[in-house]
């Protein structure tokens, strides 16, 4: 059995870089909810306002001396801003993170089974955890990008109340596997923006030989979590 990705490897590829476990992580749960985890909580930490002006306030400083004194005082301060915002990006996984963000693919009669085939209706369903909005984009194997849901508008759609909600309408299965990605927010998200994201991401990992669908989109403006599934679909015969 292959091992599990290292809290290292997870790390970077929450931070927006490609390694190659990208065939691990099509295949392993684990590791795709811990990869999860760590996303929700980098975006939970970019979000947090003390965050936001410990960081303007760095960079209104005057260039350090090269001197010891400086040097350590600098390491402190890192490691007292690392402190406190664990601190933060804990608490805030206890909380939301854990309070149900979702994603899943289902028939229309409600079944999941591990792989659909061609020409299947399959529906959407969603776990907002209290979010107001969401958004919802695919990426084939191609590195094609495309909205799901809300189809064909500007931004985001109100998310449904409720742990699975189901999304109308329901579309049909095409060949080939494709990757999905939600993303929720307290106010609207601007569907060009998630495009960019997922392109730029598909750019990234194509790079480094990996495949589009192992693409990491980099926080959108205004996101406030995510959730992720993969649609697998059989080969044709």
């Amino acid at each position: 059995m292959e091992p599990h990705l290292s809290d290292l490897a997870l790390d970077r590829l929450a931070l927006g870089g490609a390694t190659t476990a990208g065939g691990h992580l099509a295949t392993c749960d684990a590791c795709r909810g811990r990869l999860e985890s760590f996303m929700g909580a980098r975006l939970q930490l970019l979000s947090q306002p003390r965050y936001l002006e410990l960081r303007d306030a760095l960079t209104k400083l005057p260039p350090p001396r090269p001197r010891w004194p400086a040097i350590a005082f600098g390491v402190a301060l890192a490691a007292s801003m690392l402190v406190a915002v664990w601190g933060v990006t804990r608490r805030a996984d206890d909380t939301r993170l854990k309070g149900g963000l979702g994603l899943q693919i289902a028939l229309d009669s409600g079944t999941q089974p591990s792989a659909f085939r061609a020409g299947e209706t399959v529906a959407l369903h969603l776990s907002a955890a209290g979010h107001a909005y969401a958004l919802v984009m695919g990426v084939d194997g191609q590195g094609n990008v495309q909205q799901l849901w809300p189809p064909r508008a500007a931004a985001s759609g109100p998310a449904p109340h409720g742990d699975g909600a189901r999304l109308d309408p329901s579309f049909r299965v095409t060949p080939g596997d494709m990757q999905l990605w939600s993303f929720f927010s307290d106010s609207p998200i601007s569907s060009a923006d998630a495009a960019r994201a997922m392109v730029a991401a598909v750019d990234r990992t194509r790079t480094l030989g990996a495949s589009a669908l192992d693409a990491i989109p980099e926080p959108i403006p205004g996101e406030a979590g995510r959730a992720q599934a993969r649609l697998r679909v059989e080969a044709g015969p």
